[in-house]
């Protein structure tokens, strides 16, 4: 056994958070739904709070932030940027896209760090 390697049970693969987070963004903003700004901040906290579910229901040793930024696709430009400091064998980030829509972009970030 590699020496870097961790034990599954104290690991989590962004495959694994990735198909959650678009499984919670599809079934909030999914297809082609309107911007609706009296609205967002419902599907933001719907968003932000199925991830959370499905993530502490893994039942690993992590902690979890999760960040949801939804903006009305109107040709303005957007910049983020985060930085980290942790754990490389154990902690990690994942950002989801969601730009199908025509109507709005969706971006969804999920930082997991070890226990």
């Amino acid at each position: 056994m590699d020496d870097f390697q961790q034990p599954e049970e104290t690991t989590i693969q962004s495959e694994e958070v990735s198909v959650i987070v678009k499984d919670a963004v599809d079934s909030v903003v999914g297809g082609n739904l309107q911007y609706d700004h009296a609205k967002v901040g419902h599907w933001v906290n719907a968003i932000i709070e199925t991830c959370m579910k499905k993530l502490t229901a893994l039942n690993k040793p992590f902690k979890f932030v999760i960040s949801c930024l939804i903006m009305r696709k109107t040709g303005a430009g957007l910049h983020m940027a985060s930085s980290t400091v942790w754990d490389i064998t154990t902690d990690n980030l994942l950002l989801h896209k969601e730009e199908s829509n025509k109507y709005l972009y969706c971006i969804t970030t999920v930082y997991w760090t070890a226990l």
